[in-house]
Formats: C-alpha cells, sequence, structure tokens
C-alpha cells in the first residue's frame, strides 16, 4: 500500500508546482467518494479506495491502507481538533450505511 505524505503545515505545501501551466494542474473541490475495503490490503487488513472523477471523464482511484488513513487522521485532530469540534457534520446515513459528510464550512 502507498503510504500518505502528511504536511501539517500546508501553507507553501505544493511549491514544486509553482510556474507549472494550469492545465498540468487538476484542482478538485466537488465531492468524492472514500470506500471502506474489509480486506483490501495483500495481507488481509483493511483498507480504502478514494475515487476521484476528473474533468476529462477519467476516474481515479487511490488506494491506502486503513492505518495510514487513521493515522493522518490522529495527526490531524492532534493539530486542529478543538477548532474541528465547532464546525462538521458527522453526515446523514444513506443506503448501506452509506454517509454524505459535509465540511461544514
Amino acid at each position: 500500500m502507498p503510504v500518505i505524505k502528511l504536511i501539517l503545515d500546508g501553507a507553501n505545501a505544493f511549491f514544486d508546482l509553482q510556474g507549472r501551466e494550469e492545465s498540468d494542474i487538476i484542482h478538485r473541490t466537488e465531492p468524492f467518494t472514500v470506500a471502506a475495503l474489509a480486506r483490501g490490503t495483500k495481507s488481509g487488513h483493511p483498507s480504502l479506495a478514494i475515487r476521484i472523477a476528473l474533468p476529462d471523464n477519467k476516474v481515479l482511484i487511490q488506494e491506502t491502507s486503513m492505518a495510514a488513513w487513521l493515522a493522518v487522521a490522529r495527526a490531524l485532530e492532534g493539530k486542529f481538533g478543538r477548532r474541528l469540534n465547532k464546525q462538521g457534520s458527522p453526515g446523514k446515513e444513506g443506503e448501506n450505511g452509506n454517509r454524505e459528510i459535509s465540511s461544514g464550512c
């Protein structure tokens, strides 16, 4: 499974994109899907897949382990937890236990 590179101070996180053509960068703010995979890793541990629709009708699917995803969540909560308690939504449950979660922003 891929490693997640977490940058907790993201103000200048993507400096390597400076000077690139706009057409080289796809910046999405639309909804995306995160799917939990109960035995998604080769060793049978939980993982998840992130699905992002691209403007050219292609679809990007990024997978990572659940352990890595939750480690990122804990790090973000550690840094921003107090602020997060004032916003966000646990989401509303839909079919098959699926949820739509809003950032509250």
